[in-house]
């Protein structure tokens, strides 16, 4: 409740990069890499069941996105880039 998130996204050479941002607590330098693991959930209070990233990650895979995510300062964000087909 009362989390800002926004979508953006942006053309570049055949591609689309889709971002997903929020501004909340920062993912730990630590964590970043561990996220995407099925079952993993970050911090003492885990909510979820830790499948969300990993579904998210194996579709992406199926697709050969590139994809990643970054944290700092509050802001976490989110993103894979997408072919554009040229039309």
């Amino acid at each position: 409740p009362g989390t800002v998130i926004t979508v953006s996204a942006a053309y570049q050479a055949m591609r689309c990069r889709i971002s997903i941002r929020n501004i909340g607590a920062t993912i730990p330098p630590e964590e970043l890499g561990r996220i995407w693991e099925r079952f993993h959930q970050a911090g003492s209070r885990p909510l979820g069941t830790g499948l969300g990233l990993a579904i998210v990650k194996s579709i992406l895979e199926q697709h050969q996105a590139n994809f990643g995510v970054q944290s700092q300062n509050g802001i976490t964000e989110f993103w894979f880039d997408a072919p554009v087909a040229e039309v």
